[in-house]
């Protein structure tokens, strides 16, 4: 198992080397950028403030219904469909219209 491991990588070394050594520099600058990133202190965050603070400015609670906007949508009498089409349906060139 491991020979065939060992000969896979030769296999890749010899065909892709040469763009594995042209980016282990900035490879290894990266890496060391993240470690150093996850070492630093975490952001402040500047528009926030601290929400225990009791003289921290807050909004005004207001009242908004819930029910307010309702519209009662009960079903409506059957009317025929064809009479219904008709008068929601653009106008036909015959009657005028651009169509």
């Amino acid at each position: 198992m491991l020979k065939f491991l060992d000969a896979a990588a030769m296999r890749t070394s010899r065909r892709y080397g040469h763009a594995f050594q042209a980016a282990w520099p900035a490879t290894v600058v990266l890496t060391m950028t993240c470690m150093l990133a996850g070492c630093s202190a975490p952001p402040r965050l500047l528009a926030q403030r601290d929400a225990s603070d009791p003289t921290a400015p807050a909004r005004p609670v207001t009242y908004r219904s819930t029910l307010g906007p309702y519209q009662s949508a009960r079903p409506a009498d059957p009317v025929p469909w064809v009479k219904q089409n008709e008068r929601v349906a653009p106008p036909s060139a015959s009657e005028g219209g651009s169509r």
